[in-house]
């Protein structure tokens, strides 16, 4: 898998990958359940990540968890574009309940019912975010 590494290198990493997908910090905390002021911490490795979380923004990010612990090795052409098949190829599937989401949103046909269900799931992650506090 690769050698141990400290928050700093795993939050370098968080960036890189971050960054290749062209997601916002906003973007990777909403995937990932936090807000973008600790997916900050995170990538300047000021906040340690929990086993969970990792996994939660490895699931974001679309790699697998040993993402994080591969060891650097020297970039040869057409390594990336390898690589990042790979991380396609392991990505997390999705659940049945996030098919299931997806089938019925897809159900939906007009945009202003796709706008409120949208609104609807975002208030809902907000609600859950905050332990059910208002």
């Amino acid at each position: 898998m690769g050698s141990l590494k400290d928050s700093r290198q795993i939050g370098e990493r968080i960036r890189s990958r971050r960054k290749a997908l062209a997601m916002t910090q906003e973007e990777l905390g909403e995937l990932a359940g936090v807000t973008y002021q600790q997916v900050q911490k995170y990538e300047k490795g000021a906040s340690n990540l929990s086993p969970e979380r990792l996994q939660r923004v490895a699931a974001a990010l679309q790699v697998p968890l040993d993402y994080f612990f591969r060891d650097e090795k020297p970039i040869r052409k057409g390594a990336v574009r390898e690589e990042m098949a790979s991380y396609k190829r392991e990505a997390f599937a999705p659940s049945s309940e996030e098919k299931e989401i997806l089938r019925q949103f897809r159900r939906l046909d007009t945009p202003s019912s796709r706008a409120l269900a949208l609104s609807l799931l975002r208030s809902l992650v907000k609600h859950a975010a905050t332990g059910g506090q208002k």
